[in-house]
């Protein structure tokens, strides 16, 4: 009975640090991902508003 419940806490904890890690990476992509497009449309000359409004837009949907 210890046993599985050591590889029931073993397995809860080891999905958590893993879903833990997955969203800071995923974070990570994003802001890495809006700062090539924050690059990209400063050099196509868009107004500041306009540019925060496409990148939600872009990440929106």
């Amino acid at each position: 009975m210890k046993t599985v419940l050591s590889l029931a806490v073993g397995f809860w904890v080891g999905r958590q640090v893993y879903i833990n890690y997955n969203a800071s990476q995923a974070k990570a992509r994003e802001a890495h991902i809006k700062k090539q497009l924050m690059a990209v449309f400063e050099k196509s000359r868009i107004k500041s508003k306009q540019l925060q409004e496409q990148i939600e837009q872009i990440f929106k949907g």
